[in-house]
């Protein structure tokens, strides 16, 4: 039984893989917006072609309030839908129609997808009441809008790659080389610098710290032997300045021709 399987999912799965995955998740996005967008644009497009679409919208909004359990939606229906009825018509089918053509050509496709969301939503609220088929097919379109808004469908096979760009596909993984391949290193010529172990580094910075210390403490003492220096030799001169004025002032002329000795311990005349 499963060799049965494997022969005829093999086939497929070797037609898959052909194509990279990134291009077939572009390609799956691209043919759901094209599928959603003949969808809605029929809808639309059957909406114009009939001529009491309009009138028939009223009865319809006052028939699903009539039932709805959401009290909020039910005074929206009543009081605001049904009496611009008129009004609603032209602008749902002319959305509709816009939609699906945005769709089906790729133009505006995140603006379109928001759009029909809320349309969607709307149409969800006032209907969710009246079955399973119509609550399925209102939460299946909501869950596709935001797949395209969210895929930004628009940018894979269609007109919005022209404006914004196409998104590139992912690059493939490159292949292991085999163990029997010898591999090649390219030597570079540039020398690399080894990395130091965290001690040498520290011995290094407390070397330097040793150098600057050494060097500070040298710098200091010149200069404080050049200071003593400059004391010492301006001592030096004011004692050879004082002695010399003494020295002047040993002897003075005296009147009468006598001279007078001035020493330290005694005064005289000669």
């Amino acid at each position: 039984m499963q060799m049965q399987v494997s022969a005829i999912l093999y086939p497929m799965d070797s037609l898959v893989r052909r194509v990279p995955q990134a291009q077939r998740q572009q390609q799956a996005l691209a043919l759901l917006r094209i599928v959603v967008g003949v969808f809605v644009g029929y809808q639309g497009w059957l909406n114009l072609t009939d001529p009491n679409f309009s009138l028939n919208l009223a009865s319809f909004f006052r028939s699903w309030a009539a039932q709805n359990p959401l009290f909020f939606y039910q005074d929206f229906l009543n009081y605001l839908a049904a009496p611009n009825a008129w009004l609603l018509g032209p602008l749902i089918t002319y959305s509709q129609l816009f939609i699906g053509a945005g769709l089906v050509t790729g133009t505006l496709t995140r603006f379109n997808s928001l759009l029909l969301l809320f349309f969607t939503a709307n149409a969800f609220l006032a209907t969710q009441h009246t079955g399973m088929p119509v609550f399925g097919l209102s939460l299946f379109i909501m869950i596709m809008a935001w797949t395209l808004f969210w895929g930004d469908a628009g940018r894979h096979y269609g007109l919005d790659s022209l404006f914004l760009g196409s998104s590139r596909p992912a690059r493939a993984a490159k292949k292991p080389t085999p163990l029997h391949r010898k591999t090649t290193v390219r030597k570079s010529k540039k020398p690399t610098k080894m990395a130091l172990p965290p001690l040498t580094i520290a011995k290094r910075e407390n070397k330097s710290d040793t150098k600057s210390k050494k060097q500070k403490t040298a710098k200091v003492t010149a200069d404080s032997q050049k200071r003593l220096k400059d004391l010492a030799s301006s001592l030096d001169k004011k004692v050879q300045s004082l002695t010399e004025d003494e020295d002047d002032t040993l002897t003075e002329e005296i009147p009468k021709g006598k001279t007078k000795h001035v020493r330290a311990d005694e005064d005289f005349w000669s």
